[in-house]
């Protein structure tokens, strides 16, 4: 299996949605806020290995949680064409262990993300029974905005 990384903007402008996105990578189910949708992944077979959330030290605690958070996130962005985040989507390696793979996604969100006082959300997955069985891959879904003690920033 090759190297492979996709890296996407989350647009209101595109009629995305930054909690349903969130919703999606997790297999989890929100409501968004904006619309009182509620956004359901949960009936998928491919739940989530290992999640987490990378934040600045001094984040409030509601960056913690997912449903808070992105609803956050979302409420931060006023323009109708707002660019709400950074979804990426890469492969890792199938030679590794589990344990292994969660040490290289940590690090990579601590170190790119929640250094720069960004908030990565971020999901391992596991092949799915059906397909290609070396098919570990991380979705990290990133805040356009830095965050503080006071919570989005500019």
């Amino acid at each position: 299996m090759g190297y492979h990384l996709n890296v996407s903007i989350v647009s209101r402008g595109k009629g995305q949605s930054v909690t349903a996105k969130a919703a999606y990578n997790g297999r989890d189910k929100f409501r968004e806020e904006r619309t009182g949708e509620l956004k359901d992944y949960t009936r998928t077979n491919d739940r989530p290995m290992w999640s987490g959330i990378f934040a600045d030290k001094n984040a409030p605690a509601w960056a913690q949680d997912r449903q808070q958070l992105w609803s956050e996130a979302d409420r931060a962005e006023k323009r109708k064409d707002a660019q709400l985040g950074l979804n990426f989507i890469a492969a890792l390696p199938h030679q590794l262990t589990d344990q292994q793979r969660e040490y290289i996604v940590k690090d990579f969100a601590r170190e790119q993300f929640a250094r720069k006082h960004l908030v990565a959300d971020v999901h391992i997955h596991a092949p799915s029974e059906k397909g290609d069985q070396r098919n570990y891959h991380v979705h990290m879904l990133v805040a356009s905005r830095t965050i503080g003690p006071d919570g989005f920033g500019e």
